[in-house]
């Protein structure tokens, strides 16, 4: 159990057998390494790019070691890595895509003696997803064009294996041969275990503001939103305005 004065399991001023390390590592690490580690360790980690830990090195069973996000950037951790060895691979309740921690954020692991089991975690900030057009698309032979200045929210947390997620957008673009549904994909890469469905989104499609629901299905890898009536969208030009959020769980 995590306690302590700084609230992570560690007193601000030190503690005996606890060794405290800073650290401004990024890039992919698939054997991260502090030289050699104690029974117990605290890292403050500021890096000024994101870092990716595929494994960390050193471990021995019994050891904890908790890492800090004190900096703006993103830590990803990832699960059961095939880049590192056996020994240093991490164990996460989110198997289908990397465990983050941002601004504010900690993460804890343990090693069992086989490698890093996850026992606390916390991600911080709600992390906001690089724009990419190819993350949305429309129904069979429509197309959903959005631009990156339409985007006005594009974010997730990570709570155990439950992502939140929250998304909206402004003047898209609907062309092609009209349909009924608009695609965004999943945050993060993370694979749907849960169908839900949301029907709180808001469609204004271009002029009408229109019910419509948000739904995710096991395994999918897209998000869809239709009109409740399920009636097919209005093709226009910079006409199109989402909002919508959404709660599921993921292997």
């Amino acid at each position: 159990m995590l306690s302590g004065g700084d609230g992570f399991g560690f007193d601000a001023g030190g503690e005996a057998g606890v060794r405290q390390v800073a650290s401004t590592t990024t890039g992919t690490q698939p054997a991260w390494t502090f030289g050699g580690l104690l029974q117990d360790a605290l890292v403050q980690w500021a890096g000024v790019a994101d870092l990716t830990v595929q494994g960390i090195a050193g471990g021995i069973s019994g050891d904890r070691l908790t890492i800090r996000n004190t900096g703006t950037f993103v830590a990803y951790f990832a699960h059961n890595s095939g880049s590192a060895a056996a020994a240093d691979r991490l164990q996460n309740p989110a198997t289908s895509g990397p465990t983050p921690i941002a601004a504010g954020g900690w993460i804890t692991y343990v090693h069992t003696g086989t490698n890093w089991v996850l026992v606390g975690h916390e991600q911080g900030a709600w992390i906001t997803r690089p724009f990419d057009a190819a993350n949305f698309d429309g129904s069979a032979s429509m197309d959903w064009t959005v631009d990156a200045g339409d985007v006005t929210t594009d974010r997730y947390r990570l709570a155990g294996r439950t992502i939140s997620y929250e998304h909206s957008l402004t003047a898209t673009t609907i062309g092609g041969t009209v349909s009924t549904a608009l695609l965004v994909a999943v945050p993060g890469g993370y694979s749907p275990k849960t169908t839900v469905l949301n029907a709180t989104a808001v469609l204004r499609n271009p002029t009408v503001l229109e019910a419509c629901y948000a739904y995710v299905t096991v395994g999918a890898t897209v998000i869809t939103i239709a009109k409740i009536a399920e009636s097919v969208l209005t093709l226009n030009t910079n006409g199109t305005q989402l909002s919508f959020s959404l709660e599921y769980d993921v292997d």
